[in-house]
């Protein structure tokens, strides 16, 4: 034991960095290669099938088509080969570094994949299905993490939560079991060049009798890799909300914390993936290494063994070489990455299957006057995920944010928007009939808010039915061009002739029909990516309807706290909300941790510094 913890010192020491690098560079090819040509892939199928959204109602239809079996199929293929290779390099990096004072990370990199490729040349086909068994068994206290962290939810409640997270851990156990049994099978591939079914009858012959401590060591090293994992994310957790709420506005702090847990859990849950993992598969090679010294005292580590440094020495007489390569394929990884990013083409599958979004109504109409920049700016600091805007023209032709058709309610002037021109308009006050605080805010124009809201927050466009809506609807889609916003804005009406010219003008634009009632069969409308309905008209059939025809539902305008429950509870898309902040934390708070967030709310109790300062020390 004392050999093995010595041993395992140097190993950590010497190459965890290198093999975290590795890594790093195995989630950079990821996110540079795979990702996008999945996101693409995956988008394009959709266009097929007549989808925008990917629900449960339409989910096994999409699956069972043609062209998405053969989407899957190939993708399976290239993520297996992909982890295989990376499994293969990691291997191969700690055989070689056993034998080398110094290593050269890229040079590795090149006469692994040559490796990798070699043993599917030779046959080795056992070997790539064994690729996922293995992984499982390196990532188990990962995956069960994720198990018993993840909230199902089911009729039954708690108990049939329960059951699933216990039946799914059996299942993970009974993969890293059969794995288990040849856990040295890789190591025997790839270092010794044995075929698969000769590999794995070596490893269940090198565990004999070793069974005992190569199973504590595996066990003690994933205890402790998983006590560390929660010490450091409750910690994370909580210094998070003690930022947030000394440096956020009061008003914001729970919503901002509840928007930020979710995308801390998927953060930390990663980086321990990646960090078990390393040091993993870095104790299963020290105890192959240990082991087959202690069976043939080194000297079964000569022969076919030799020729992977060889094959590294090879390359390593090609540096230049190798450089330009990795140059060549990572600049063609960025270019690929960066077109993916312009055609947001990069997240679809995060849009497929996001959480319901929370979309403030005029902006965030309940601090600040509706359709204005203060209203966009209060929606911005909200969090909202879009703000929702009305748009119609003056009578000089300029799109300008406004609600109603005359400017009594907001301005005390009974006149028509489409009667006036936007220099007569930009002289009118529309921030004082809400408060003093707003005194000389101006209507704005669409280009003046579009501009605003670049890059900050999506905007969902409503387009205001009046005799002018040709010319707004060219406009509007001109305005859109300009400035790039396609996959940054939705267009919504009431006129569906005006949502089938943007279409027909640009087809990469998101539309939804606003309707005021929900009757019949109105899913399969063409040109329409969602609906945008009154709330109270909303059922979970409405919604279950439009979701099988591919569409999403927006809802509007919800306000009330029990209504936000029904909306979330019948799995709408978008709720249009007055109040985002509230909409938030309603929708958010189920899948968060209650301690925390009893914590934070504790906290806005005590308002003062030195009042939390003692509190913390309570």
């Amino acid at each position: 034991m004392k050999n093995f913890v010595k041993n395992r010192k140097k190993k950590l020491i010497s190459s965890n960095r290198s093999l975290l690098l590795l890594n790093i560079l195995f989630y950079i090819a990821f996110i540079l290669f795979l990702l996008p040509l999945f996101n693409q892939g995956l988008a394009r199928v959709m266009h097929l099938s007549g989808l925008s959204y990917l629900t449960t109602q339409n989910i096994a239809s999409f699956l069972l088509a043609p062209h998405t079996l053969l989407f899957l199929l190939i993708t399976i293929i290239v993520i297996i080969l992909f982890f295989y290779i990376k499994l293969t390099l990691i291997i191969h990096y700690c055989h070689i570094d056993d034998r080398l004072n110094r290593s050269n990370v890229f040079l590795i990199i090149v006469s692994g994949i040559y490796n990798a490729i070699k043993q599917l040349v030779k046959g080795n086909f056992g070997l790539l299905l064994f690729t996922g068994p293995f992984y499982i068994l390196n990532l188990f206290s990962v995956l069960i993490c994720v198990v018993f962290q993840t909230s199902f939810e089911l009729s039954g409640g708690r108990n049939d939560e329960l059951f699933i997270q216990g039946l799914i851990t059996a299942f993970l156990l009974l993969i890293s079991l059969i794995a288990y049994r040849g856990i040295f099978t890789a190591h025997y591939c790839i270092n010794e060049n044995l075929s698969f079914s000769e590999a794995f009858e070596r490893s269940k012959a090198l565990l004999k009798g070793r069974n005992t401590k190569t199973i504590l060591r595996l066990l003690l090293v994933d205890l402790i890799l998983a006590v560390c994992y929660f010490i450091v994310y409750y910690a994370v957790l909580i210094i998070t909300a003690v930022i947030i709420y000394l440096f956020w506005d009061k008003s914001i702090v729970i919503s901002l914390f509840l928007s930020t847990y979710q995308k801390l859990g998927v953060y930390s849950t990663l980086v321990y993936g990646m960090i078990a993992f390393i040091i993993n598969i870095n104790v299963i090679s020290t105890m192959y290494h240990n082991y087959r010294a202690e069976q043939k005292n080194m000297e079964a580590l000569s022969g076919n063994t030799i020729v992977l440094p060889q094959k590294y020495e090879q390359v390593k007489k090609h540096p230049y070489l190798v450089t330009f390569l990795l140059i060549i394929t990572f600049s063609f990884g960025l270019i690929n990455f960066f077109l993916s990013l312009r055609d947001d083409t990069l997240f679809i599958m995060e849009e497929a299957f996001t959480p319901i979004e929370i979309s403030s109504h005029r902006g965030n109409s309940h601090v600040a006057p509706e359709n204005t920049i203060p209203a966009l700016e209060n929606a911005i600091v909200a969090l909202s995920d879009s703000a929702e805007i009305d748009v119609q023209l003056t009578k000089d032709g300029v799109p300008v944010l406004f609600h109603d058709k005359t400017l009594w309610r907001i301005a005390g002037i009974n006149k028509y928007i489409s009667d006036m021109t936007y220099e007569e308009l930009s002289q009118l006050d529309v921030g004082v009939w809400f408060s003093p605080q707003f005194a000389d805010t101006r209507i704005p124009t669409l280009e003046e808010a579009m501009e605003y809201c670049k890059g900050k927050i999506n905007l969902n466009i409503e387009i205001k039915v009046h005799n002018n809506s040709h010319e707004l609807t060219q406009k509007l889609v001109e305005l859109i061009h300009k400035y790039d916003y396609e996959y940054q804005c939705v267009v919504s009406s009431s006129d569906y002739n005006a949502l089938v010219m943007i279409k027909r003008l640009n087809d990469k634009i998101k539309t939804g029909y606003i309707l005021s009632g929900a009757y019949g069969n109105f899913y399969n409308r063409e040109n329409i990516d969602f609906f945008s309905i009154r709330s109270g008209f909303v059922t979970k059939n409405v919604v279950d309807g439009a979701h099988e025809a591919g569409k999403e539902v927006h809802v509007w305008t919800v306000n009330a706290p029990v209504e936000i429950e029904r909306m979330k509870s019948i799995g709408v898309d978008c709720i249009i909300t007055d109040n985002p902040t509230l909409a938030k934390e309603i929708i958010y708070r189920d899948d968060t941790n209650a301690t925390i967030i009893a914590f934070m709310r504790q906290m806005l109790r005590k308002r003062s510094l030195y009042r939390l300062v003692n509190f913390l020390n309570q």
